[in-house]
C-alpha cells in the first residue's frame, strides 16, 4: 500500500519507492499519534536509497519548515568553490563532514531578527522565545512589500528556494533550499524576482541536506561574480551578496522535531555538567581529589552484635548538592563506596581484559588528610584473556545503589580523563571528553558527531541507567564497538537488546546492603537513627536503605504500612515471577546473588517477622516456620532465557510457591490455598 517495487534492468535487483505523493499525505493523516516516528523511519529508509530521493524529498520538505519557525541557532559551514570554471556555471562542493572551525558561522534566528556571525553567543535579538512570523509568498498585495519573518512559497514550483527569512530593515533574505540528492543547481529566476519586485539587496543561500551527503552545487557565473566580489575582496558591503553554505546542524538532528536545538539554552542546561566535568577532568594528575573523602568509623558502645563485621574506615564521594540534579533522584547525598561496588568494578575490568589487581587497593596515611583515594582507571593495564565481553549488566533488587554505582564509574572515568557516554533518559544523552560535556537527543546524533568520531571506539564506555522511562539500551550502541554498562531490573524486557551481541555479556548481581553498611551509612543522613534502632529494624523488616533510615525510629508506622499493603489481593496472575514481585514489593522479598556464581540470584523473604503477615490464614492460625534468608525457589540466572525462566517458574508453582489467592499478600476469612513451610524450605 505504501511502497512499490520495480525491477531494474538486470531483473535480479529491484528498487522501492513510495507509490505517490497522495499516499505520502495519507500516511501523515492517519498516523497522527506516531507521525514523527513514521516520518523519521520512512525518511531514513528513502534518503539512503539512491532510487528513492524524490519521496525522501517530499518528507524532508514537509518537516523542513518546522525547524526554522522557532528561535534557534544553526551551525553553518561554507562550501568550497571549484578551481575549474565551466562554460555556463560555477561549482561548489562540501569539503567534508567536518569543516574548518575558522570558517564556521552561526545563524541566529529570533522573533525580531536574525544574523550570521562568527560568535557562538547569541545577540539580544535572538533571546526571545516567541514564534517566528510566518508569511505566504508572494504576498497577496505585492505593493505592501515583504514583512519580517519566515516566508513559504504558495507554489511548489518556486525557483531558487523552498523558503526564506527576510529582514526589511537590511533588505536581506536568507534563502533555504532542501535537497536530498548529491547535486543541486541554483536557479537565478527566484533571486531575480526578489530583487526586481521586492527590492531585496542582500542574499544568503543555505542548502539543507540529509546525513552523510557530499553535496555539489552549481550556479550561473552571474552568481559566481557576486560571490567573488564580496567573499574574496572583503572590502565594502556591495549591493548584493550570495554566500553558499550547508547547514551542518541538520546532519544528525531529528529532522522533523519542531523544537530545533537552541545552543544558548543547551549551554544553560549543561551548566552543572560543565561544573562536574571541570571539577574532575582538570583535577591534578594522579590519585587524590577533595571530593573523595576518607572517614574513620566509630561504632556505638551500645551496639553489640556478633554478626556485625564493620570496617574501621570508609571512602565517600561527596558531590556538591547543587550538582546532584544531573543524576535526577538517583543521587540525593554523598555516595558510599560499598565493598560490592569494588567487586562490580573488578568484574567490569575483567570484562574488558584489564588487570583488576589495583581495584580496591588503598594508600592510607596515618593522617587522614593525606590519604588519597586510589582510582583504578589511572592504573588500567591490558592483559591477555581467552574471552572478552561486549557489555556488563549490573542487576539486583530495587533501592540498593545500582544507579549510584554508575555515577561512581562516571566520576572515576572523568577523573582519569577518559571519554564516557552517560544516559538515563530517552532523549538526553551526555558525552564527556577533553572538550567538556555535550548533549545529544539520539544515539544516531551522538555517533555522527565529530566529537565522538575522533575517539577510537575501544576507548568509549557507555553507561546506561535503565529505568521506567529508559527501559532498554539503544540497539545502535551495539554496532559502535564501545563497552556498554547497563544497570537494570531483572525483567527480561530490559535485556532483549543483547540477543545479537558479538561477544558474551558479563552479568553481575549486586548484593543488598549489609547491616555494617547501613550502620556506616548513617554519616550520609542528618538525624539518622541510632545503630540500635537500625539493628532492630533490619531484623524485623529487612535491609532496604530507604526504609531503614526513614522508619528505623518509627517502626510502628512502617508496620502499619506493610499491613496496609497486604490488605489488598495480589495484582498478579499465577504465572508472575518473583522477580516482578521483588521489585514491586521490596518490603517482602529481596533478591540476593548466590554464593557460588555472582550472576545467579535467588529471592529471599526479608525477615521472619514479615513472613507472619503473609502466611496467616486467620488470627488463630499457627505461624509458618521459615528459616531466615532461605531461598524461596531455585536460583534464577541473569543469563536465563524466557523459556528457562518459565520452566523454573512452573517448578515453583508445582510446590505451591506462588499462591493463587489472597493469602500470599493478606488475610482473608475465606479458605485459601496454603504455601507450606516445607515447600519454601527446599
Amino acid at each position: 500500500m505504501l511502497v512499490d517495487l520495480f525491477p531494474r534492468d538486470s531483473r535480479w535487483e529491484c528498487d522501492a519507492t513510495v507509490v505517490s505523493d497522495y499516499v505520502s499525505e495519507l500516511v501523515k493523516a492517519v498516523a497522527k499519534r506516531n507521525r514523527e516516528d513514521w516520518k523519521e523511519r520512512l525518511y531514513l529508509i528513502s534518503a539512503y536509497n539512491t532510487m528513492t530521493k524524490i519521496p525522501a524529498g517530499w518528507i524532508l520538505d514537509e518537516g523542513f519548515h518546522w525547524v526554522f519557525l522557532a528561535p534557534s541557532v544553526w551551525r553553518l559551514s561554507p562550501l568550497q568553490a571549484s578551481t575549474r570554471r565551466g562554460p555556463k556555471n560555477q561549482h561548489w562542493a562540501t569539503p567534508g563532514l567536518v569543516a574548518d572551525e575558522k570558517s564556521v558561522r552561526f545563524l541566529y534566528i529570533g522573533s525580531k531578527g536574525f544574523s550570521i556571525t562568527r560568535s557562538r553567543t547569541s545577540t539580544s535579538k535572538t533571546t526571545s522565545c516567541d514564534s517566528i512570523p510566518n508569511h505566504r509568498f508572494p504576498p497577496l498585495n505585492k505593493k505592501s512589500g515583504l514583512a519580517y519573518g519566515y516566508h513559504q512559497p504558495a507554489l511548489t514550483t518556486q525557483a531558487s528556494f523552498d523558503s526564506f527569512l527576510y529582514d526589511p530593515k537590511k533588505k536581506r533574505a536568507v534563502l533555504f533550499q532542501a535537497t536530498v540528492g548529491s547535486t543541486h543547481s541554483v536557479k537565478e529566476l527566484g533571486i531575480t524576482e526578489l530583487t526586481a519586485e521586492f527590492g531585496v539587496t542582500v542574499f544568503t543561500y543555505i542548502a539543507v541536506t540529509p546525513p552523510s551527503v557530499t553535496l555539489k552545487i552549481s550556479g550561473p557565473h552571474a552568481i559566481d561574480r557576486l560571490l567573488e566580489k564580496k567573499y574574496y575582496q572583503r572590502t565594502e558591503i556591495t549591493s548584493q551578496e550570495l554566500i553558499l553554505v550547508i547547514c551542518m546542524q541538520l546532519m544528525g538532528q531529528n529532522y522533523f522535531d519542531p523544537r530545533p536545538l537552541e545552543e544558548a539554552e543547551t549551554h544553560m542546561r549543561l551548566q552543572h555538567e560543565q561544573q562536574i566535568w571541570a571539577t574532575f577532568w582538570h583535577a591534578p594528575a594522579g590519585d587524590g581529589h577533595p571530593l573523595f573523602q576518607h572517614h574513620i568509623i566509630t561504632l556505638e558502645t551500645t551496639l553489640a552484635d556478633a554478626n556485625l563485621d564493620a570496617p574501621s574506615k570508609c571512602w565517600l564521594l561527596r558531590i556538591p548538592e547543587g550538582l546532584r540534579g544531573i543524576f535526577g533522584d538517583t543521587c540525593t547525598s554523598a555516595i558510599l563506596f560499598r565493598e560490592d561496588y569494588l567487586e562490580a568494578l573488578r568484574a567490569a575490568f575483567r570484562a574488558v581484559s584489564w588487570d583488576d589487581a589495583y581495584v580496591g587497593v588503598e594508600h592510607v596515611d596515618s593522617d587522614l588528610s593525606n590519604s588519597k583515594f586510589n582510582n583504578p582507571f589511572l592504573r588500567r593495564q591490558q592483559v591477555s584473556r581467552d574471552w572478552k565481553s561486549s557489555c556488563l549488566v549490573l542487576t539486583g533488587g530495587p533501592g540498593i545503589g545500582k544507579s549510584l554505582w554508575l555515577v561512581t564509574v562516571l566520576i572515576l572515568r572523568l577523573h582519569a580523563r577518559l571519554p564516557t557516554i552517560y544516559q538515563r533518559q530517552n532523549d538526553r544523552i551526555l558525552f564527556f571528553d577533553q572538550d567538556g560535556p555535550a548533549e545529544f537527543r539520539t544515539v544516531v546524533d551522538l555517533f555522527r558527531s565529530a566529537a565522538v568520531r575522533r575517539h577510537q571506539r575501544g576507548e568509549l564506555w557507555v553507561l546506561v541507567d535503565t529505568n521506567d522511562e529508559l527501559q532498554t539500551v539503544d540497539r545502535c550502541y551495539r554496532f559502535q564497538h564501545a563497552f556498554i554498562i547497563q544497570s537494570i531490573a531483572t525483567d527480561v524486557k530490559h535485556t532483549r537488546w543483547m540477543r545479537k551481541l558479538s561477544f558474551l555479556a558479563t552479568h553481575f548481581v549486586l548484593q543488598p546492603w549489609s547491616l555494617a553498611e547501613l550502620i556506616i551509612g548513617r554519616i550520609l543522613h542528618e538525624n539518622a537513627p541510632s545503630g540500635g534502632s537500625i539493628l532492630e529494624f533490619t531484623q524485623k523488616f529487612g535491609n532496604m536503605p530507604e526504609n531503614v533510615y526513614k522508619y528505623a525510629d518509627a517502626q510502628e508506622e512502617y508496620e502499619a504500612q506493610v499491613l496496609a499493603r497486604v490488605s489488598f489481593p495480589p495484582p498478579y496472575p499465577e504465572s508472575t515471577s518473583f522477580d516482578k514481585i521483588a521489585f514491586d514489593y521490596p518490603e517482602f522479598i529481596a533478591l540476593r546473588p548466590t554464593s557460588s556464581q555472582p550472576w545467579y540470584y535467588a529471592p529471599h523473604f526479608v525477615s521472619k517477622h514479615v513472613v507472619h503477615f503473609l502466611f496467616l490464614s486467620s488470627d488463630t492460625a499457627p505461624r509458618a516456620r521459615i528459616p531466615s534468608h532461605t531461598p524461596l525457589v531455585p536460583a534464577v540466572s541473569a543469563l536465563d532465557t524466557r523459556s528457562e525462566r518459565a520452566e523454573k517458574l512452573s517448578r515453583r508453582e508445582s510446590v505451591g510457591v506462588v499462591p493463587t489467592g489472597w493469602l500470599f499478600f493478606g488475610r482473608s476469612p475465606q479458605p485459601q490455598r496454603h504455601a507450606t513451610s516445607e515447600a519454601f524450605g527446599r
